[in-house]
């Protein structure tokens, strides 16, 4: 009885607590807007997407998934079922294990969808701040600063896309630990958990020195800016968002190169998977502010978007051009398309699509 006791007490009684926490935080993670597991069992209880937008935070600031269906209803006949998984730091790689998890789950998921991915100047990558070039699966693919937001998504079966990529060794011991420990949502998602304990322990001091703290409180919600995907919205983002643009900018300008490539990309492989599942693959551009944009307008800037094109052709994928005209006073922190814009922006990326879609493309909900 003793020993039992002894056992109950370092054993069972531990591993109790741990099952409990678990299922907390499962039904806590449910709540987060970048759960990738929370968005994906949305679509499969959907029974599918007619489109998912794909693409860091500016897709998640610009995007508004109810807008978009509202203004294509009209022409399909029924309000169509529309997802957006734009999330800051997440990079095409990431969106690539997005995918494949989905359609190993439900293979039928994305028959007739049209998935979109944004473009930066009219291509595909690289993302700012973090990635210097489109990524393939021999370079680094996970953003350098979040590296947390894969954990969810390797599997053990991408333990040779780990090992042969660009990053640190430690880096990959960590991704392919992860990738055999989707047991247990609280430990894959750990990194999230921690930064929610801080946030709540900030806002606890926050509220109980409300006099100290009033002025800054006041300054985090003035930007006129999405409320997800990451997005910080206090006035003190944009200075910071400023700096780091113009530093990126000088950087891209010394190592920008062109690429050629496209079918050795991860980029590539996406459109594959898309198609082998019944789906289409669009890009869409996003607006950019002048300071963002400028990289761009050089000369390999200028012949990597043309060569893009010419891929995307070559791949049956088209390129939205949204009529949507706009000036810097619109970015309130020099990177995101202010809210207030966000639902004329999501339109015009729907009439765009209109323009050119295939007549077949919901053809069942539409009665054509």
């Amino acid at each position: 009885m003793k020993r039992f006791l002894i056992i109950a007490h370092w054993v069972l009684l531990p591993l109790l607590l741990l099952a409990a926490f678990e299922k907390v935080y499962r039904k806590r993670l449910e709540r987060s807007p970048w759960n990738w597991e929370l968005l994906q069992q949305q679509i499969i209880s959907a029974g599918g997407a007619d489109f998912i937008f794909f693409g860091a935070s500016r897709v998640g600031a610009a995007v508004q998934e109810n807008t978009f269906a509202e203004t294509l209803q009209p022409v399909t006949g029924v309000k169509p079922r529309v997802f957006s998984l734009g999330t800051a730091f997440t990079t095409l790689g990431e969106h690539y294990l997005a995918l494949r998890n989905l359609v190993q789950r439900h293979p039928s998921a994305l028959s007739n969808c049209v998935v979109l991915f944004e473009l930066t100047g009219g291509v595909p990558e690289p993302v700012p701040f973090g990635l210097e070039h489109p990524s393939s699966w021999t370079s680094q693919w996970v953003h350098p600063a979040r590296r947390a937001l894969a954990f969810p998504l390797v599997r053990p079966i991408d333990w040779e896309k780990i090992y042969s990529s660009g990053h640190t060794f430690e880096e990959k011991v960590q991704l392919a630990a992860y990738s055999h420990a989707q047991f247990s949502h609280s430990f894959i998602n750990r990194e999230k958990l921690r930064s929610g304990f801080l946030a709540q322990g900030q806002s606890l001091v926050e509220r109980k020195t409300e006099s100290v703290w009033k002025k800054n409180q006041q300054a985090r919600t003035q930007l006129d800016l999405a409320d997800k995907s990451g997005i910080r919205r206090d006035e003190a983002a944009a200075d910071v968002t400023l700096a780091s643009a113009k530093q990126w900018n000088e950087r891209q300008k010394q190592i920008q190169k062109r690429t050629d490539n496209w079918s050795d990309l991860i980029v590539d492989d996406i459109i594959d998977l898309v198609q082998a599942h019944g789906g289409k693959v669009a890009f869409f551009e996003m607006p950019l502010p002048s300071v963002m944009s400028e990289v761009y307008e050089t000369a390999i800037g200028q012949e990597n978007r043309r060569s893009f094109r010419e891929y995307a052709a070559s791949r049956d994928c088209v390129i939205l051009s949204p009529e949507f005209k706009f000036e810097d006073s619109y970015f309130p922190d020099h990177s995101h398309l202010a809210a207030t814009y966000a639902a004329d922006y999501t339109k015009a990326i729907a009439q765009a699509w209109i323009k050119i879609r295939p007549k077949n493309h919901l053809k069942s909900s539409s009665g054509e």
